[in-house]
């Protein structure tokens, strides 16, 4: 059963990165986005509730200064990964993405005193090359906001690995799930948040104010419907199997497989054409993360 939810949680993480570039136009004004944030958070929301509707007589419990920290990062990284896959290749952008995994590796070596295999080192090492040769300067759609935002994908989705590893490590007795909910209704107050400041800020004319309605009419209300539901199941299903399945199989196996599934899937739906260093720079990525997933079990 376990690695039947394995393979489903690759299909959630390449639904999420494909999900993502098809909601966010490349010209999309910054509260627009705002706002199809707040719709997927709010799914979000409703699908953790709805899984971890028992474990609400313990919500005093919840650490909300942690909780509101997991909703500040996973916004952030939410944003920069629909503005990289907007701009530049959604293959290579997951690959920034899914990378973000170095920075809760090597927060548990320092404040944990976790071991660190030599292997781990060599998997650190060939994501360095695997990043130097997926970035084509030469290519006329290469952009320094599409890296800025790519590396920024990295940083919020390694941040919230680290805060999810503090949950795990010190509120052992707090329930998973109604700490995803505290963390999602945070996410929806602070998207929304930001989307009126924005919207303010933008002074937008009279005639203006029905794009939201078009924005997120037909196709894109069910695309970020599903997506919000993916972003929901995705954090609980994915924190549950590393807490049933071995480092060594968990670990590859999603970031890995969502690398993998995700430049097939974009290289067919959306035509996306790799260049020869682009592709060899994928295959390095997963090879490495290979090699931190068996060094975190050495």
């Amino acid at each position: 059963m376990e690695y039947f939810l394995l393979v489903i949680s690759v299909f959630l993480g390449t639904t999420k990165s494909i999900l993502s570039k098809t909601v966010k136009s490349p010209n999309e004004r910054a509260h627009r986005t705002l706002f199809s944030n707040a719709v997927m958070f709010t799914v979000a929301f409703i699908v953790v509730t709805l899984i971890g509707m028992r474990s609400f007589d313990s919500i005093q419990n919840v650490p909300f200064f942690l909780s509101l920290g997991y909703a500040i990062c996973t916004v952030g990284g939410q944003v920069a990964l629909m503005q990289a896959v907007s701009m530049g290749s959604v293959s290579i952008s997951s690959l920034f993405y899914s990378c973000g995994f170095l920075l809760p590796t090597l927060f548990g070596t320092i404040y944990y005193t976790e071991n660190f295999h030599f292997l781990q080192g060599i998997g650190i090492f060939l994501i360095v090359i695997a990043f130097l040769l997926s970035i084509e300067k030469s290519d006329k759609k290469f952009s320094v906001k599409w890296l800025i935002y790519a590396l920024l994908g990295l940083f919020f989705s390694g941040m919230v690995g680290i805060i999810q590893k503090l949950f795990v490590k010190e509120y052992q007795e707090v329930s998973l799930d109604i700490f995803l909910s505290v963390s999602f209704a945070f996410m929806i107050f602070l998207s929304g948040m930001l989307y009126a400041i924005l919207l303010i800020y933008a002074k937008k004319k009279a005639s203006d104010t029905s794009l939201e309605k078009s924005k997120t009419a037909g196709k894109t209300w069910i695309a970020l419907i599903v997506l919000g539901g993916t972003i929901g199941l995705a954090n609980k299903l994915n924190t549950y199997l590393t807490g049933v399945l071995p480092s060594v199989v968990s670990f590859p196996v999603i970031n890995g497989g969502t690398i993998f599934l995700t430049s097939i899937v974009s290289m067919s739906l959306f035509k996306e054409k790799l260049s020869v260093k682009q592709k060899v720079a994928i295959v390095i990525g997963i090879v490495a993360i290979l090699c931190i997933g068996i060094g975190k079990t050495l």
